[in-house]
């Protein structure tokens, strides 16, 4: 109790968040994926029970997707439509922030947990570009939940270290290897690093990591999927091309969906060079200081030339710069988790999804967590403490009341469209349904806002869902 007391001001920020979260998150409708795993063997039969999940995850193992884990959990909350998941999507993001603080913490023993929190749910708001997956059911579970678990393991293995029950460590490992790619790529270049850092600390090899290759067998339940194998090979153009031709195409895509300079939808891209150039000025040395220079060259070069290339370097010389700050400050633990987080996101080269960007998820976490670090190492000036108790607050607060509108507006258009359903059905018509279109602004908050179509893949699953004729046409009109 006294504990809590000490931290009254942080919970009580932490539950005005949820509840703005949950509101929103009640704004929204279920879209894309969602709708075909509400149903088993994507029939017109609603999924109800366990044994439709294990069922139904069966058989997409050998025909939709080797990540059975993860989208069993995803069947199993769609089985209550998307009420639980309006309470604990809200959960899993505030927890990832949470868990990003804590290992700040671990760094810094005076870590300021409300500005933290401020600056971590302010910076998390500004994720425009991720809102359609955020807000997504099927997307949320695969990689903010995902990302969640992932993080909090992270933080226990920061404070407690690797060598600690090496079997109940093997097997969390063998899990995150066949839970997502994500968590897999992670993994093991995570899992590497840390066997590299301590046999170059202690000049001899831990035997506990070679329980922990072990655990990498997990990938293979994942990399061996049928259904996984079939989706590797379904794209011709990609598949017709060699490695290297791959690599020219998608090495510079996928620089440049992390570090966007141009979508304005992307201002963490800046935050985390602002994070990293001030580190580098902070280490006062030549080294730092050329660094320095190269990447403000390379970003006028970029505005210039507009070559994709030029993301690629502007990656490599921050990566450097965080590096060298690392490696002089003897925070080899931060070495390996950039390593892993840019692992991650890299990976993507090889596959055919490589312009989705949906694993810069990690990559804007990461951010989120190097720049919570640099403030609680600024706010050690009183000064400079008491202005961002003054701003943070505000921009928060701004951030919840943009949001609250978004999802207000979002789900006036839902409900009117529900209005449209309800109508349509009670007249017993066989005309066309005609739904309100929602604006197009509104796309980058919610996932298909005018969709199904005809040529929707998801089509049959939205009638299915809203018990609509099989031969219904839908247009959308304007009002």
């Amino acid at each position: 109790m006294k504990k809590f007391m000490k931290n009254k001001y942080f919970y009580l920020i932490i539950t005005i968040i949820f509840m703005v979260l949950v509101y929103t998150h009640s704004k929204t409708f279920l879209a894309n994926d969602d709708l075909p795993y509400m149903f088993l063997y994507r029939t017109d039969v609603r999924v109800d029970s366990l044994l439709d999940v294990i069922k139904n995850q069966c058989a997409d193992y050998f025909n939709i997707n080797g990540r059975v884990v993860v989208h069993s959990v995803l069947q199993t909350i769609l089985m209550f439509d998307k009420t639980l998941w309006t309470v604990l999507n809200p959960i899993m993001i505030i927890l990832g922030i949470v868990f990003l603080i804590k290992i700040v913490n671990l760094n810094n023993k005076k870590t300021n947990k409300i500005l933290s929190l401020l600056l971590g749910i302010s910076l998390y708001l500004l994720l425009i570009n991720f809102k359609q997956i955020i807000y997504w059911v099927a997307g949320s579970v695969n990689y903010v939940w995902v990302f969640t678990l992932l993080i909090s393991l992270v933080y226990l293995h920061h404070k407690y270290g690797f060598h600690k029950n090496k079997y109940i460590n093997m097997l969390i490992i063998f899990i995150l290897c066949l839970l997502h790619e994500c968590t897999m790529v992670f993994t093991i270049v995570y899992v590497l690093g840390n066997m590299i850092i301590d046999w170059c600390q202690f000049k001899k090899f831990n035997k506990d990591y070679i329980f922990y290759i072990i655990g990498f067998l997990g990938s293979l339940v994942l990399l061996l999927s049928p259904a996984n194998q079939n989706r590797l090979v379904s794209d011709e153009v990609w598949n017709s091309l060699n490695i290297i031709e791959k690599l020219l195409t998608s090495i510079p895509i996928v620089s440049k969906n992390i570090l966007n300079l141009t979508n304005y939808k992307m201002s963490l891209s800046y935050i985390y060079i602002l994070s990293i150039s001030i580190l580098l000025i902070k280490n006062k040395d030549k080294f730092s200081i050329v660094n320095l220079i190269l990447i403000i060259l390379n970003m006028i070069l970029i505005y210039i030339l507009k070559n994709n290339w030029l993301y690629l370097t502007l990656v490599l010389l921050l990566v450097t710069g965080e590096i060298y700050t690392c490696i002089k400050n003897k925070q080899y633990k931060n070495i390996i988790l950039c390593l892993s987080i840019y692992a991650v996101v890299y990976f993507n080269i090889i596959s055919p999804t490589h312009a989705s960007g949906r694993p810069n998820y990690y990559f804007y976490m990461y951010i989120i967590l190097i720049s919570i670090s640099l403030l609680n190492e600024t706010i050690k000036n009183k000064n400079i403490k008491k202005i961002l108790f003054i701003i943070l607050p505000l921009i928060t607060i701004s951030l919840l009341s943009y949001e609250i509108y978004i999802y207000k507006t979002i789900g006036n258009y839902h409900q009117e469209r529900i209005e449209e359903i309800n109508t349509y059905k009670e007249s017993n018509s066989k005309d066309t349904l005609y739904l309100t279109e929602i604006p197009s602004k509104y796309g980058d908050y919610h996932m298909d806002i005018n969709l199904p179509d005809k040529d929707w893949f998801n089509y049959q699953s939205f009638i299915n869902y809203y018990n609509l004729p099989k031969d219904i046409e839908i247009k959308y009109i304007k009002k």
